[in-house]
């Protein structure tokens, strides 16, 4: 028993290292009784270098948390057995074993099973400063539902802990030869990703490769596509800055890669067969003066310089009607480099489209269509040749299909916003409702209602804040609704207690006054205070002032023309 949890199974299959024994155990305290891999460290003379070996394992494996690193449960000194131990999660299988029985793979299939998951584990874990140092098949496990697991960090160097030079030396010795670069250099990061070419080169050739030079001739032999054999062969160069500088950017170029490779087979198998109105030649080619073409030389300029623009990355939409108002899907524009094209299906072969429209636009124009627009990744081969009945078919459907999905997702994020604003606007009419409730209570703070971008939002006064008096300029008018009025900083008005103020429209700034809503009630006038106490800061002369009914709808400042509301609803 390994520190009272683990349970030792005497009869299963011990599995030798360089440095270590792996058994496998039952860990007593998981509910599945979960087997684990119980790994013991040979008892060496150089009692320095086993410590090394448990520390970086232990360091890293810690310091590391991916679905594609194997995972640690344990690690310490077991007392009975005198000897240092990590434990493991299980894998009952490694790609060693694969490879020994299995038959070669081409390199999508590797990418997919084996390649990829491996470039993420070891990015994330070149990410996080640790170094494997040791990649080779023993060392990737895989699950039994073929999940890869990155094992043994024994010789991994943490970088910012790594120790002294010669100790460092002593523990990278131990790395398997064929994997390891022949430079002596300790370039960082390097070492793992020349290792990942080989593991790659020997899965793939089914370990022809002996020595360095074989693994030139195997990766020269392999069935694959140019991109990919460029990386790899970068990958194991003699020079250790020629390669990538780490995984992080190896992952990425493969990645890449692999996007091309597809987006060329999808080309191949996926076109889009074109044909072009002689008005839209005309209006793209511009002929020089003195120079004449006929129409053939016309229409093939206008083809080849259409085929150029739309080669590889282009936007497309559906058109759009203005009359109705509504998305025309009879009509597709293309947003290319530099030109604009508007095609339609052409009524006597279903599979090709005819572009009727075909003009050169500013980039800002284009960028503008762009945002708004389908990207579209050279998955469509364009011709003007026919690509025969299934690629031109499979071609049409794959333009429709995208097109019909990014439209969707589109008007979905439409209504959404929407909802999104209306929710808003009924919660700011909720507040000044709820302002009106408190505010008619006689007995509570009264709120103040002011504009915060665009939305309706209130404040509580403090008392005393919310009668006549406001004490900073602003008032209240209204029998028995203590409103406190809205106005822009820099209006002044006359606040002398007992005086009505004045209108805003009369502010030295010029400013013009806020107005309340339709819908919220216009307070009455005070009809208990003399009209001649009454504020005259209003357009028309004292004498002309109208009666307190007028009088009240012009000083309060919130009732005026619908054009004046948008102060308190947001912009207009």
């Amino acid at each position: 028993m390994i520190n009272g949890r683990f349970h030792l199974l005497p009869q299963a299959e011990k599995r030798q290292g360089g440095m270590s024994e792996v058994r496998k155990a039952v860990d007593v305290l998981s509910p599945e009784g979960a087997y684990a891999a119980v790994k013991l460290l040979k008892r060496r003379d150089d009692e320095e270098s086993t410590r090394i070996f448990l520390d970086r394992e232990t360091a890293s494996l810690r310091a590391l948390t991916h679905p594609n690193i194997v995972r640690m449960l344990d690690s310490g000194w077991d007392e009975g057995l005198d000897q240092y131990f990590i434990v493991l999660e299980w894998v009952d299988r490694s790609l060693k074993d694969e490879m020994s029985g299995g038959r070669p793979l081409d390199w999508p299939a590797y990418f997919a099973r084996i390649g990829r998951p491996l470039a993420s584990a070891l990015a994330y874990a070149h990410e996080q400063r640790v170094e494997h140092r040791d990649i080779k098949p023993g060392n990737v496990l895989l699950t039994s539902d073929g999940t890869i697991k990155l094992a043994d960090f024994g010789i991994a160097k943490v970088v910012e802990t790594a120790a002294a030079p010669a100790t460092d030396h002593t523990v990278a010795d131990y790395g398997s030869s064929l994997y390891k670069p022949l430079e002596k250099s300790s370039v960082g990061w390097v070492r793992d990703v020349y290792a990942y070419a080989v593991l790659a080169i020997q899965v793939l050739s089914n370990s022809k490769a002996r020595d360095y030079p074989g693994l030139l001739s195997a990766l020269d032999e392999l069935e694959m596509d140019t991109d990919v054999r460029a990386i790899l062969k970068s990958c194991i160069d003699l020079e250790p800055q020629k390669r990538p500088a780490n995984a992080i950017v190896l992952e990425h170029q493969l990645l890449e890669a692999e996007r091309r490779c597809g987006n060329r087979d999808a080309r191949q198998r996926n076109s889009v067969w074109l044909k072009m109105t002689k008005s839209a030649a005309e209006k793209l080619v511009t002929v020089p003066e003195g120079e004449e073409l006929s129409l053939d030389q016309v229409m093939a300029r206008a083809k080849s310089e259409v085929t150029s623009d739309i080669s590889s990355t282009v936007h497309v939409d559906y058109g759009w009607n203005p009359v109705a108002k509504e998305v025309d899907t009879e009509t597709v524009r293309v947003f290319g480099r530099k030109l604009f094209l508007r095609i339609v299906g052409d009524h006597s072969n279903s599979d090709r489209y005819v572009i009727v429209s075909a003009e050169e636009r500013p980039e800002e124009w284009l960028a503008k269509r762009r945002e708004s627009a389908l990207k579209l990744d050279p998955i469509l081969n364009w011709t003007f040749y026919d690509p025969g009945e299934d690629p031109a078919n499979r071609g049409v459907n794959v333009l429709l299909a995208s097109l019909d999905k990014h439209v969707e997702a589109r008007e979905e994020k439409g209504r959404e916003d929407r909802r999104q604003n209306l929710g808003d606007l009924f919660d700011g009419w909720r507040h000044v409702l709820e302002a009106r409730e408190e505010i008619a209570a006689n007995g509570r703070q009264a709120r103040r209602l002011r504009q915060d971008g665009g939305h309706l939002v209130h404040a509580v006064l403090p008392p005393g804040r919310h009668r006549n008096g406001g004490g900073d300029g602003r008032r209240v008018v209204g029998r028995g609704i203590p409103l406190q009025s809205a106005h822009r900083p820099g209006c002044r008005h006359r606040s002398d207690r007992g005086h009505r103020p004045a209108p805003h429209d009369s502010c030295q700034d010029g400013a013009a006054a806020p107005r309340l809503p339709a819908a919220f009630p216009r307070p009455q006038p005070e009809r208990h205070q003399p009209a001649a106490r009454r504020a005259v800061h209003g357009r028309r002369p004292a004498e002309q002032q109208p009666s307190s009914g007028q009088d009240h709808r012009e000083s309060a400042g919130d009732a005026g023309p619908a054009s004046s509301r948008g102060h308190l609803l947001g912009p207009r």
